[in-house]
């Protein structure tokens, strides 16, 4: 890239093959009770007992300058006098102030998070917000225990599940997420678990608002999702060792990936980047107790694409593309639960550019990723959102070389949101394995040099029968969405549907999974990915740039192959799924935006005419080619999409129209009716358009 900015996706799949040992912080609350016993004739000597050692809980109170006052109504004349010559120092999330003269309470919650009894111990905040109380004797560190400091219109709170307790907008949205978590008992949950989460969110480079409620939104913003994905890992059931059991053994894993950057603080140029991933051999190892270790395996493609815009306007092309690499000795640890969802905790990485004098590096903030399982074992999903802030280097030990960040120098800023899945590596298939019709979605993306950009989604049937695919014609139907700049802030959409001809070409599948369509038949023009252990589902990755020495064309895609079944016209009644998606937005004033879905879920009706689809829309936007990146969030009520048809090979259509926005998906329901693969196609009448894909795992 013209910026001398090294590109960091390859960088974050190479930290996801790292060692990565997260260690908890194990809290000990211990009472210490002595009694010392006599002997010798006559009446015993006693001496009583050492009473025990009340637990201190210290920490500091911070929140947005705007609301400091309200919080401070009680503060000292003389506390308020030396703040006026003394100002506070700047807090650790940057803009946050010290609470002087607050009152600190201890006081109980139940599940909805509302006071229980009276208050158990207070304490009043110094000039610099630190606060220290006794825990009162029989009382532990517990999720349901708080501190609270109040206002007069607003309240913080934080859990006292550490010796050590800040209050500050933080430890509010935490307790929040935990008390709208459904069904969950605060008191129950482990102490250890909440203190990691607590600090692995205090991790990210946040920035505060100027007052409570604007500072929540913007942490739902830029840390909803990673909490939500905690607090669902910290409520779960743990493993008995059932499931990690059956996780155990080889995988593949194949992966889409949409994102942004804006590269240089002046006059910055940005990127539009499509990537695909496939790997195989990755292992599975049962470590005991619910724990997982996972050792990276061979890489077959990994590739990715920029889109670069200039800051005069020209664009250009930076392309990677990386094949056959073989496995490296890397592993990482990862915890299963009691329903075979896995998560792999990523703690925050910095690395530097290679070299001996890099000029750039990057900072990745921590990330925790969670994979769905289907009932059968042989597939899951997942959504991974990442973000990465590049800086400029220093030289702290005065050598003449830089080795370090610099966090005064930044220089860019990444955002990218992947699709992926997991499927059980087979043993002893042949073409045979695969024989039946498959419903396919498939999401690609097209870069030119026009310039123009082309985001499709296809559906279509595909039979494989002893070797031999065919596509029917007219059969696989493409949704595209076209844009055109005019402008560095303009654009023209278009939608168009084409019907694609149908084909007969040969396939082979090799023991362990590995399928390949060779649509020449004679290894010129192929399309290769896996299939999972039972043949029920193939993913497909492919990617390819067109000129040379000057790439003019860069496309890049996946696609997603479920076997089908008959008579399915009633096998989503009363059916509920987790939802995964990846879906790319346009407006015609260039605004463009790419999202997943958090926590989000699909419940059919009892007789499959509707689906109420619920869940936190996350992911990042920008207003045009080369603004900042912003993070998005929206919580909306819950959708209910018409079901139009169900076929009797689990073909399925579906849609919702408010007046506004008009949302059309389309696809298949898996033979087992464990997997939703549907495409997305959206519109509104502000002229905007969205496509994209989504999968949904049986619950």
């Amino acid at each position: 890239m013209t910026t001398g900015i090294m590109h960091p996706w390859a960088r974050w799949h190479d930290n996801m093959k790292q060692t990565f040992l997260v260690t908890k912080l194990l809290i000990l609350a211990c009472s210490l009770t002595l009694a010392a016993c006599g002997g010798g004739g006559g009446s015993p000597a006693t001496t009583p007992p050492t009473p025990p050692t009340p637990t201190t809980i210290t920490g500091k109170a911070e929140a947005p300058g705007g609301v400091i006052a309200q919080f401070e109504t009680g503060k000292p004349i003389l506390l308020a006098t030396i703040d006026f010559i003394l100002p506070s120092v700047r807090a650790g999330i940057a803009g946050l102030q010290p609470v002087g003269g607050a009152t600190v309470e201890l006081i109980r919650i139940d599940n909805d998070g509302n006071q229980v009894g009276t208050v158990l111990a207070s304490a009043i905040t110094s000039i610099t917000g630190n606060y220290s109380l006794d825990l009162p004797t029989g009382v532990s560190l517990a999720g349901d225990l708080v501190v609270r400091i109040s206002g007069t219109t607003a309240s913080m709170s934080a859990m006292v599940v550490d010796e050590t307790v800040n209050i500050n907008p933080i430890s509010q949205f935490l307790l929040t997420k935990f008390v709208d978590y459904p069904a969950l008992i605060l008191a129950d949950l482990p102490v250890d678990q909440l203190v990691e989460l607590n600090g692995r969110v205090a991790e990210f480079d946040l920035t505060a608002t100027a007052d409570l409620s604007t500072m929540l939104a913007q942490l739902e913003a830029e840390v909803g999702g990673f909490v939500d994905v905690g607090v669902a890992v910290i409520a779960a059931t743990p493993d008995d060792g059932t499931a990690s059991a059956a996780a155990a053994g080889n995988w593949h894993s194949s992966l889409v990936g949409l994102g942004v950057g804006v590269f240089g603080s002046v006059d910055p140029a940005a990127a539009l980047i499509a990537g695909i991933n496939s790997e195989t051999g990755t292992t599975v190892t049962d470590a005991g107790n619910g724990n997982l270790t996972i050792s990276s395996g061979t890489t077959v493609i990994d590739a990715s694409a920029d889109y670069v815009t200039l800051p005069d306007g020209n664009r250009t092309f930076e392309y990677r593309i990386v094949l056959n690499t073989a496995a490296d000795s890397s592993l990482f640890p990862a915890v299963i639960d009691a329903d075979s969802n896995i998560s792999i905790p990523i703690p925050i990485v910095e690395d530097l550019d290679p070299g001996d004098d890099p000029e750039f590096g990057w900072r990745f903030p921590p990330n925790l990723l969670l994979r769905a399982g289907t009932t059968t074992g042989n597939t899951y999903v997942a959504n991974n959102n990442f973000a990465a802030v590049g800086y400029g280097t220093v030289d702290t030990n005065n050598d003449g070389l830089r080795d370090a960040i610099n966090p005064a120098d930044r220089r860019a800023t990444l955002a990218l949101t992947q699709l992926q899945l997991f499927l059980r590596q087979g043993t002893n298939l042949t073409g045979a394995s695969l024989d039946g019709d498959y419903g396919t979605i498939s999401l690609r993306s097209h870069f030119s040099s026009t310039p123009q950009g082309i985001f499709e989604s296809t559906v279509g049937v595909m039979n494989l029968t002893v070797g031999t695919a065919t596509i029917q014609a007219n059969t696989r139907e493409t949704q595209q969405v076209i844009r055109t700049p005019v402008t560095l802030t303009d654009v023209t959409l278009t939608n168009n549907g084409l019907l694609e001809p149908g084909a007969v070409f040969p396939y082979t599948v090799s023991a362990t999974g590995r399928v390949v369509l060779d649509f020449a038949g004679d290894s010129s023009d192929v399309l290769e990915g896996f299939t999972n252990a039972d043949g029920s589902v193939i993913v497909f990755v492919e990617s390819e740039a067109i000129g040379a020495p000057t790439i003019t064309d860069v496309s890049s895609g996946m696609h997603v192959s479920v076997k089908l079944g008959t008579e399915m016209e009633s096998s989503l009644n009363g059916a509920g799924y987790k939802l995964y998606r990846l879906v790319h937005g346009m407006r015609t004033n260039g605004y463009s935006e790419t999202t997943t879905l958090g926590n989000g879920t699909a419940v059919f009706d009892a007789s499959a005419t509707t689906a109420s689809i619920n869940g936190t829309v996350r992911g990042f936007s920008q207003s045009t080619d080369t603004s900042p990146i912003d993070p998005l969030t929206s919580v909306d009520p819950a959708a209910v999409y018409t079901v139009d048809s169900i076929a009797a090979n689990g073909a399925i259509a579906m849609s919702l129209s408010d007046g506004t926005t008009t949302d059309a998906l389309e696809g298949f329901i898996s033979a087992d009716s464990n997997l939703l693969v549907m495409r997305i196609v959206g519109s509104d009448t502000g002229g905007g358009r969205d496509i994209g894909m989504l999968i949904g795992v049986k619950q």
